[in-house]
């Protein structure tokens, strides 16, 4: 009778992992684990299992294992696993660069049926483990600097502005129901969020706010943080960092007036606070903004892609020139489950995610669309958003790291509550593997 969940290990680096010692007790599944050798570019999913028998005493269980390095300063890793609990100790990790010293690197939570990750990605001299910088594009630039949007992975974030600011609307809504995000802007930037599912409605009296509705007369829904304020902390988290960020505009309602679309008159005076007030926009007028490359953008300084995809009767007008970006510019295959069924999102965004190209050729761009959707009745009687986001996060790595390649990877990957950096970790790895070994 035991406790079964994994350790999974992504090597995006360019040294070869040697396994130097194992050992355990009271796992069932430990010690044939783990491969002897990881080479770079490398991703395992290690299944362990402990023992939970009648007599056993759980606090006494420990399982390790230790990885050598072949880089110049021989940096050692030992996995140490308990009841609950999962970390690992380096050794000469300073020496090589790293972004922070020989201390424990907490992994994560022992938990049952799923995974965590180690994630090593980088060059001796700048190497990240489960620790990527705030400023994890630029920091990376000599990776990511000669590729597009179509090339790498970033995090996103989807209804990003329903988070700490949500205020309940209409009829039988309810943080449950409605709140997508536990972190606000500010702080989804901070854990190396790039892309932003920005919804901007006129509501409260007039108001510029960001909301979460279904959509027309009689809609249901509530807003969020305003606009104002995500414009704000934009600006202040370029002023320090020269990352790229990307705000995408859709779903925009008159919250005043029915529910109704955002009229031209709306999307203008919108328009107009987005270029008058954000700081560092990108302003060039290109056809397709996936094949700029990404040091183009940022390594002068940081940029701020605005994408505005309104209704076909809206036009953009001047602000095409000053830095609002048009539907067409920016084709992303996104396209979510519709499910609150965690298998059956898995299987719809792998299969999405390996046939997308086929499914729509008019796309470059693919986002993995990572969160449950409540239908019908459940919207009211269901688990809730972020009962949901945590069961479909946690199978993030497990599900999907296996089947990454040069030709079956992610370019968004967006979840609902993010409130780690791990999504950062991930996409620093999948960018380093992709530059180094499947070009």
């Amino acid at each position: 009778m035991g406790f079964g969940g994994c350790i999974g290990i992504i090597n995006a680096s360019p040294f070869t992992w040697t396994q130097t010692a194992i050992s355990s007790y009271q796992f069932i599944q430990w010690d044939n684990s783990f491969p002897s050798i990881i080479k770079p570019g490398e991703v395992y999913k290690n299944y362990i299992e402990r023992d939970t028998a009648l007599f056993v005493t759980e606090s006494d269980t420990v399982g390790k294992v230790s990885f050598t390095l072949d880089n110049p300063s021989n940096t050692q890793f030992e996995f140490v696993a308990g009841e609950n609990n999962i970390f690992v100790t380096p050794t000469n990790f300073d020496q090589a660069g790293a972004t922070h010293d020989n201390n424990q690197i907490n992994v994560g939570t022992f938990l049952h049926d799923q995974c965590v990750t180690f994630y090593l990605s980088g060059e001796q001299g700048s190497l990240y483990a489960n620790n990527p910088p705030v400023d994890w594009m630029h920091s990376t630039l000599d990776v990511i600097g000669n590729k597009t949007l179509q090339d790498i992975a970033i995090p996103g974030s989807h209804d990003a502005g329903i988070g700490p600011d949500v205020e309940y609307g209409t009829f039988g809504v309810n943080e449950n129901n409605v709140k997508t995000q536990q972190l606000d802007i500010g702080g989804q930037l901070a854990q190396g969020v790039r892309w932003f599912d920005i919804r901007p409605v006129v509501g409260d009296g007039g108001k510029w706010l960001t909301g979460h509705y279904t959509g027309g007369s009689g809609s249901l829904g509530a807003n969020g943080e305003s606009i104002e304020k995500i414009i704000s902390q934009v600006n202040t988290f370029l002023s320090a960092s020269s990352e790229l960020v990307i705000l995408e505009l859709s779903h925009a309602y008159n919250t005043d007036a029915d529910y109704r679309n955002l009229n031209q008159d709306e999307w203008n005076t919108l328009f107009d606070m987005l270029t008058t007030n954000v700081k560092y926009l990108y302003t060039k007028d290109v056809s397709d903004l996936s094949t700029i490359k990404i040091s183009d953008f940022i390594s002068g300084g940081p940029a701020v892609l605005v994408v505005a995809r309104p209704d076909d009767d809206i036009s953009l007008g001047k602000y095409s020139a000053a830095g609002i970006h048009p539907d067409s510019s920016f084709k992303v295959f996104n396209s979510y489950a519709d499910s609150s069924n965690v298998d059956n999102v898995v299987n719809d965004q792998l299969n999405k995610m390996t046939n997308w190209k086929t499914m729509d050729p008019s796309k470059n761009v693919f986002l993995l669309s990572w969160t449950e959707t409540e239908v019908g009745i459940d919207n009211a009687f269901g688990n809730g958003i972020e009962s949901n986001a945590g069961e479909i996060n946690e199978r993030l790595f497990g599900n999907v790291a296996p089947v990454l390649s040069g030709n079956n990877r992610p370019n968004i990957i967006m979840e609902d509550y993010i409130e780690t950096n791990e999504l950062a970790s991930l996409s620093m790895a999948i960018n380093w593997i992709q530059a180094n070994i499947w070009t």
